[in-house]
């Protein structure tokens, strides 16, 4: 009875700071600060990836914000991010702050990051504007990155192919095919255009199947 009286007990008690973090729509997780220490707990989803900070509870439910330049990375629910500066990403008009968090799509031998946010624009082309008569769009930009090198920026340009950005120039695949040069098949595919819009995600599953088997 007495190790029944235990069990009752310590469900009882996750299932009340579980209650707690979903009233609050907080999810597990935990954040790793940019001095490399690991604080668990529960994080508040992000609603746009632009957000200057995040929301953590640890586990006596203490809320503190990070910013992203005082974090390397952090977990909420079953997803990834990873903070970064601006600097490390080319060229990004959009990007205000130095710092910033980007999630994790795909981790391997080459990583999939995504930067996704809303902005506004009027038919002149300026942009954040809070008349609501403007057009709201979202903006996803793709980033791969070797584990050796730095971050290669691609989006999604059209159904059929993706372009890359450098410069303040969108190239042509032939440049993201470069990239992947050392797998011929992928980089052949990427030629001619064999991947669409959706499928950003399987070119980067697709080099770390191939590299796996070298």
């Amino acid at each position: 009875m007495k190790h029944l009286a235990t069990l009752i007990f310590i469900t009882c008690f996750f299932c009340f700071q579980l209650g707690i973090s979903k009233k609050d729509n907080y999810l597990s997780g935990y954040v790793v600060l940019s001095q490399g220490d690991t604080l668990k707990g529960y994080v508040k989803p992000l609603k746009y990836s632009y957000q200057e900070e995040i929301h953590f509870k640890d586990t006596e439910q203490q809320e503190q914000k990070f910013t992203a330049n005082m974090l390397s990375s952090f977990v909420c629910g079953t997803e990834k991010y990873i903070a970064v500066n601006k600097s490390e990403l080319g060229y990004h008009k959009y990007i205000a702050q130095d710092h910033i968090f980007i999630q994790e799509i795909v981790e391997g031998a080459v990583s999939l990051y995504l930067y996704a946010f809303y902005y506004q624009a009027d038919s002149y082309g300026r942009k954040w504007s809070d008349r609501k008569s403007y057009k709201k769009e979202c903006k996803e930009y793709y980033y791969f990155k070797k584990k050796e090198g730095a971050y290669f920026a691609a989006y999604q340009k059209n159904k059929y192919a993706l372009a890359v950005l450098k410069d303040k120039q969108a190239a042509d695949n032939f440049q993201l095919a470069g990239y992947f040069d050392e797998c011929e098949d992928l980089s052949k595919k990427i030629l001619y255009k064999a991947y669409k819009q959706s499928q950003v995600e399987l070119m980067a599953t697709d080099y770390n199947t191939w590299y796996s088997k070298e």
